[in-house]
Parts: structure tokens; C-alpha cells; sequence
């Protein structure tokens, strides 16, 4: 950000919202105007593109190892996305998917190749960040459900902590902690759920 000429935030995750919003609209648009591209070759809107890589980044933290999907898993959950929230027809939502992966990794700098036809996120924070917003724009019932079963998985921790501050509202932030206090987990995994209450007091 600091390079960018951006004021650095005090709040990280403030500093995670700058971030994205320089990849998903001015990193693209400086991209854009260097190349002399036509403005009609982005067919993708930012917050669409931030919504689509949001849930991208939520199956990528998913995976086993949390780092990485393979191309066509990537390619077929953008095109879900593509489907069922833009209710575009198959072939379009195809072409959207095949346009924002490249997107992705040639102009927005998001993606990038972890290892032989697998994709991941170039940086773990906004990952973890762009997750959260994901399971955000969950209805907030399914976001209950969501939360105990990863509480207690270190991986998920800044994921937790990043989705209270996404969320504004302090009694569903307070339903949210109260299930994160409650979650049944295994004893081992108890350091990592006091480690997360710490940085959501703090958050």
C-alpha cells in the first residue's frame, strides 16, 4: 500500500479492505491503461470480481491444506458463482470463469500458480480475509452454523476474527462470540480457541 502512495491504516483490517480494493479496481485499471486495453474487455464489475474471488478464496481456505485448488476445482466453483448468483446461462458462466482466472492471475496479481495446475491466493491474509467476507454474505443462521465447525482449527482463527469485524451489528458480533465460547472442541484444541477470543477483545 505504502508503494501505491496509499496512507498505511492503523487497523489491519482496514489495511485488508484497501488492499482489496486496489486489486480488484485500481491495480486492474493502472494494468489497463499501461496495455492501451479497450475498456469494454472488462466485463466483470469490481464488486462481482470481489465477490467471485471472495468465494474462491473460502473453497481455497477450505481444502485440505489450505493453500491451494486445482485449476479446473477453481474453474467449476467460479462458474457455480457465475450461475446461481448471476444466473448466467452455462456457456457464459463458463466464459466468465475462464475470463476472471486469467484475470486473476495476469492483471489483478491475485492468483498464482502453487504448483503444477493448482491455484492460491499470492497473499495468505487477504485470503483469510476475502473468506471472511464470504461466509459474511451468508443469512446469518448459516453463519451460526458455519463458525463452531472450524473453531478451534488455528487456520481459521484470523477468518473468525476478520468475520466479526466484517460484521457491524454488536448483538449478532455478541451471538457470534457466544458460539465461539460454546463450540464443542476437543481439549488440545482449546489453546487455539483462547488465542482467537484474544484477538477478537482486541480485533
Amino acid at each position: 500500500l505504502g508503494i501505491q502512495g496509499v496512507q498505511l491504516p492503523r487497523s489491519r483490517f482496514r489495511a485488508y479492505e484497501q488492499l482489496t480494493q486496489l486489486l480488484m479496481e485500481e491495480q486492474p485499471t493502472r494494468r489497463e491503461k499501461a496495455a492501451s486495453e479497450r475498456k469494454t474487455a472488462w466485463l466483470i464489475s469490481p464488486p462481482v470480481r470481489e465477490e467471485a474471488f471472495s468465494r474462491l478464496a473460502y473453497e481455497i481456505h477450505k481444502s485440505p491444506d489450505s493453500v491451494a485448488i486445482k485449476s479446473t476445482s477453481a474453474r467449476e466453483h467460479l462458474k457455480d458463482f457465475f450461475e446461481r448468483t448471476l444466473q448466467k446461462p452455462p456457456s457464459e458462466a463458463t466464459q466468465a470463469a475462464e475470463h476472471l482466472l486469467s484475470l486473476g492471475a495476469e492483471k489483478v496479481g491475485i492468483l498464482v500458480e502453487k504448483a503444477q495446475d493448482e491455484l492460491g491466493l499470492q497473499h495468505r491474509a487477504l485470503q483469510e480475509f476475502l473468506a471472511a467476507k464470504h461466509i459474511a454474505s451468508f443469512p446469518f443462521p448459516d453463519q451460526l452454523k458455519i463458525v463452531p465447525s472450524v473453531v478451534g482449527d488455528p487456520l481459521w482463527n484470523d477468518v473468525l476474527v476478520s468475520l466479526l469485524y466484517l460484521n457491524g451489528r454488536r448483538n449478532e458480533v455478541d451471538e457470534l462470540l457466544g458460539v465461539i465460547e460454546s463450540a464443542p472442541i476437543p481439549l488440545e484444541a482449546e489453546p487455539s480457541r483462547r488465542t482467537l477470543l484474544a484477538e477478537a477483545a482486541f480485533a
